[in-house]
């Protein structure tokens, strides 16, 4: 496990834990710009508190932890997550480089996930953050994105996205429906790594319990 994966969930904001009998999946992305050439990227994405992949800081490529992550879905499927996430991840840094006012260095980072609750509520969340606090958040039912702090930065990032009206819809088809089919399918998949995780959260004091 890459050192900048593990600090993610600690710098990140809104990496806690979900409810009893919920299962999560949330993918966590970060960049930190060193200057307006160099920039150090490196993700993680989580099944719960369980760990099933990250981005490589070094090589871009995507690293699987998980026997059960590959067969859960067709060969076609994880060509398009992995072409998209590596997309995502140089257009992300090239648009901050191109519109960002703010003095080097400093980290951004997203959060992009649902959450499948107890009770058969269903949660989704994509969110911005700016040195660990967020600004920008993913209005599903609206299809807009609000500003989670009144700031320059915030209606920058408000304005380039609003603008961005494909993109929006192809985000509302991800959390709408993406998300939770793959959720469901991981957490038949990874069932076994779930109740490990889950027996070893009521054997440990919780702040002894780390991601696993």
């Amino acid at each position: 496990m890459q050192p900048h994966a593990i600090l993610l969930l600690f710098f990140f904001p809104g990496t806690t834990a979900e409810p009893e009998g919920s299962h999560m999946l949330k993918l966590l992305h970060f960049a930190t710009f060193q200057n307006s050439t160099s920039v150090l990227v490196g993700g993680l994405g989580l099944l719960g508190d369980v760990k099933m992949g990250s981005l490589d800081s070094r090589t871009g490529n995507i690293r699987y932890y998980r026997p059960w992550l590959r067969p859960s879905l067709p060969k076609g499927d994880w060509d398009v997550i992995e072409s998209s996430i590596k997309s995502y991840v140089r257009d992300f840094s090239r648009l901050v480089q191109m519109y960002t006012t703010v003095p080097y260095p400093f980290v951004f980072q997203s959060s992009i996930g649902c959450e499948l609750q107890s009770n058969g509520t269903i949660r989704t969340f994509f969110d911005f953050a700016y040195e660990g606090q967020n600004f920008l958040r993913f209005n599903l039912d609206a299809g807009t994105w609000d500003q989670m702090q009144h700031n320059q930065l915030s209606a920058k990032a408000e304005h380039l996205m609003a603008n961005a009206s494909t993109l929006n819809e192809v985000i509302q088809v991800l959390l709408n429906d993406t998300c939770v089919d793959t959720l469901r399918l991981f957490i038949q998949a990874g069932k076994a790594d779930l109740e490990r995780r889950g027996r070893a959260r009521l054997r440990l004091p919780r702040a002894a319990l780390q991601p696993g």
